[in-house]
């Protein structure tokens, strides 16, 4: 079941991949929500722009147009940006100066242009005319920057529409942002978490699928409790594939394939901390005394559980995607990184929803500490039996397992989605990000190199049994050369 579940989600993803396509670069394009084709195959918009066939396509219920390639275009800032710069961005007409022949006119920007609305900018810059005469610019009917200052360099002085983006402030003013090149903003070879990160992305995915093996290689695999980390494992293994083709392609990834691994990232990552969920309700019930005990087909329910829910969560989430434009309820997945598009949406989709479960995980856990004490003050002279020992020692070694697998799930998600909400400077970042990008390091750790019971298990299932080959081995070797001269002998 599980396996259909995971090719299902593999092919929406697939057909997203085979079905969307482009005409132009994702700093010139336009999402439009409430467009129609009219005859002769162009696009109208609600505003009565019409883009001719050939320059949009459709992308779920909503259009991606290209008014560049209509003719001359600017672009309008992201709304983030423009909220950064305290400004808010006008949905009305406004008016804005050219230099045409030497003569400046002030034209309706909507008509004398194609805007490309919330348009995205790398390391923005706002060019101060009033105060700074080297930021003084003349815009061309093409909508190109040209900035006459001859100290300036003759091959800095004129810029394309793709490298700044306006923000209308009223009717006749508007603030200019100029801006890097994508490739310029974020160059892998000068950013140290580009040369760091993957590496830990890959040592954690490697520890992961030893994990794996182990567990389904050692009698524990048909418990509950192995199979709900294997489970979790095989879950991070995937996302931390996913974040380390993401890293090492960096921003020059195919857009289609960063947004589909962005969506089996999202949905996997989801599932490992709805696995660290279904582990807590196992340790509850397990201390609670409950009559709700698990039993063999218990796995099967929690596992239908800890897939099917995140599945719903991915698939809301790839649909709100595909159909909405707000700026709060639309994921934004692609639109500025391989990832959500600012803090709401990451909060709306992932953050939020793993903030319920982690403190349901808390409170669950603090409840079972709590009565483990409890049960142990009441019981000390009967767990003085060996068996009783035994039983209770198990339980209180998968409780510890739980809850060091807790406190590195939660705390470096605490860590890492304070990083990402406060920003500040990359470095200040870097020991809390590594501890976080190392967890597959941690967990083999906790689950195979520090369990006894793994490593006798393992033991036994490659060194003993090696031992015991060889020793069969040596033993039948003798005797096919006693045979075979016995043989020899015969004939001659």
């Amino acid at each position: 079941m599980r396996g259909r579940w995971l090719f299902l989600f593999l092919v929406i993803c697939g057909v997203n991949l085979a079905f969307s396509r482009d005409f132009c670069d994702k700093l010139q394009r336009t999402k439009v929500s409430d467009g129609e084709v009219i005859a002769g195959g162009a696009l109208k918009s609600s505003d009565g722009t019409t883009f001719k066939n050939g320059t949009f396509w459709r992308d779920g219920k909503f259009w991606w147009a290209c008014p560049c390639l209509n003719g001359p275009c600017v672009r309008q800032c992201y709304t983030d940006l423009a909220i950064k710069y305290n400004v808010m961005t006008k949905e009305k007409s406004t008016r804005i100066k050219i230099w045409d022949d030497g003569v400046e006119k002030e034209v309706d920007m909507e008509k004398h242009f194609g805007v490309v609305y919330d348009a995205l900018c790398y390391a923005p810059t706002e060019l101060k005319p009033d105060i700074e005469v080297f930021d003084e610019f003349l815009m061309y009917p093409n909508g190109s920057i040209y900035f006459p200052h001859p100290e300036i360099p003759a091959e800095h002085r004129l810029i394309s529409d793709a490298m700044y983006c306006l923000i209308p402030i009223d009717e006749e003013n508007q603030t200019i942002l100029t801006c890097s090149k994508e490739e310029e903003q974020k160059q892998p070879s000068s950013n140290m978490r580009f040369i760091i990160y993957p590496v830990f992305y890959i040592l954690s995915a490697i520890c992961l699928l030893l994990t794996l093996i182990a567990f389904v290689l050692t009698p524990e695999r048909n418990s509950f409790h192995s199979k709900s980390v294997a489970c979790q494992s095989g879950c991070l293994l995937v996302s931390f594939l996913g974040l380390a083709i993401t890293y090492l392609t960096g921003e020059k990834s195919n857009e289609k394939i960063c947004v589909n691994v962005a969506y089996i990232m999202h949905f996997f990552l989801m599932a490992s901390f709805f696995w660290m969920n279904v582990m807590c309700i196992d340790i509850y019930l397990t201390f609670s005394g409950s009559m709700l005990q698990m039993h063999k087909g218990s796995f099967r329910v929690f596992s239908l559980y800890a897939w099917c829910a995140p599945l719903a969560f991915s698939a809301v989430t790839i649909i709100l995607d595909k159909n909405t434009n707000d700026l709060i309820w639309s994921p934004g997945i692609g639109d500025k990184s391989c990832w959500f598009r600012d803090f709401w949406p990451n909060f709306v989709y992932f953050n939020g929803p793993l903030l319920i479960l982690l403190t349901i995980n808390a409170y669950l856990f603090g409840v079972t500490v709590w009565r483990l004490r409890q049960k142990l003050k009441e019981t000390r002279g009967v767990l003085r039996r060996s068996d009783s020992q035994v039983h209770n020692r198990n339980e209180r070694n998968r409780l510890i397992l739980y809850v060091k697998l807790f406190m590195l799930t939660g705390f470096t998600w605490i860590f890492e989605s304070i990083s990402w909400a406060v920003g500040g400077r990359e470095e200040y970042w870097y020991l809390t990000d590594s501890i976080n990008n190392l967890r597959g390091v941690f967990i083999f750790w906790f689950c195979v190199l520090s369990d006894k019971t793994m490593r006798y298990s393992l033991k036994q299932k490659f060194w003993i049994e090696k031992k015991k080959k060889l020793h069969i081995l040596t033993k039948v070797e003798p005797q096919s050369g006693a045979n075979h001269t016995s043989s020899t002998s015969t004939v001659v």
